[in-house]
């Protein structure tokens, strides 16, 4: 121990109340009195200070666990938030790839509903030509048979009978009647 720690732990037993210790002596007394040099110190007793470090390392511990539960519940939020975001834009891609699938199949039926009615606007066109064909196959036909029927007048006899030389006079008229009418000339 030196002169110094003796000093300071020395109980103060002479005050200097009219200032006329020398100068070093004086300066050593305030010191204590402001260092409280002389009272017993609590900090120098073991039990309080394990009682102390105790409870700085409990503090220190709560303190850290505190913030490693606040730095976990912000993570846990932060997370949540992330996840919360990814959902909402899943959600969003969800609902464009539905309404793509939509539009797309609008289009196919779209496609398909014209293709079906032009299918039977064909079938209505093939229809109509048909019946045209028919038609006027029908007409050519009754415009032929009407012209026959003014090219050949049987004679009275072979309109009553049915002989061989009639029914060849027929045949022949019907020949010279057809060369007709595909050259043209009724």
């Amino acid at each position: 121990m030196d002169a110094q720690d003796a000093l300071e732990n020395r109980p103060i037993e002479w005050k200097d109340t009219q200032g006329s210790l020398p100068g070093a002596a004086a300066r050593a007394i305030r010191r204590r009195r402001r260092l409280g040099a002389g009272r017993p110190s609590w900090t120098r007793h073991p039990v309080t200070l394990l009682v102390a470090v105790v409870v700085s390392v409990a503090l220190l511990w709560a303190v850290g666990a505190s913030v490693v539960h606040w730095r976990a519940r912000v993570a846990a939020e932060r997370l949540q938030q992330i996840e919360q975001e990814a959902a909402r834009q899943a959600q969003l891609r969800a609902q464009q790839l539905q309404r793509e699938a939509a539009d797309r199949e609008a289009q196919r039926q779209a496609l398909l509903d014209q293709q079906a009615a032009a299918k039977a606007q064909a079938i209505a066109e093939r229809q109509r030509l048909d019946d045209e064909a028919r038609r006027t196959e029908a007409d050519a036909a009754d415009r032929k048979e009407k012209a026959w029927s003014k090219f050949y007048r049987p004679s009275a006899y072979c309109e009553t009978a049915a002989t061989m030389e009639c029914v060849n006079g027929r045949i022949r008229a019907r020949r010279s009647f057809e060369q007709k009418w595909n050259k043209g000339e009724f």
